[in-house]
């Protein structure tokens, strides 16, 4: 199943999120760059050294993305990461705490 992560309605790209860990509620997959990629890359280009930790983590957070199943209903998370931002867009995983039962009953 395809999901979708967006900000404010704005598809920022899309993934399988075919690697699981139930056990951990960590999901994460190839991820493929979407129109509003652009808007988000430089906060998760910014990923780095420990002194930088806080001010990524808030940056984040401040964004409001949502996730979307297939059937577009939304996938609540704790968190989420775009893994290699700043680099070639074949080598982007999307990495997502998800705390939606919903979508460990699919796994």
């Amino acid at each position: 199943m395809t999901y979708t992560l967006k900000l404010h309605g704005v598809i920022v790209g899309r993934s399988d999120l075919e690697d699981r860990d139930p056990a951990a509620r960590v999901a994460h997959g190839h991820f493929r760059p979407g129109v509003g990629y652009e808007l988000v890359e430089p906060i998760f280009a910014q990923r780095g050294s420990d002194s930088d930790a806080a001010r990524y983590r808030e940056s984040r957070k401040v964004l409001h993305l949502e996730l979307f199943d297939a059937n577009g209903m939304r996938v609540t998370m704790s968190g989420v990461d775009i893994e290699g931002a700043g680099s070639s867009r074949s080598e982007l995983r999307l990495r997502v705490g998800v705390t939606d039962a919903r979508f460990w009953s699919t796994a």
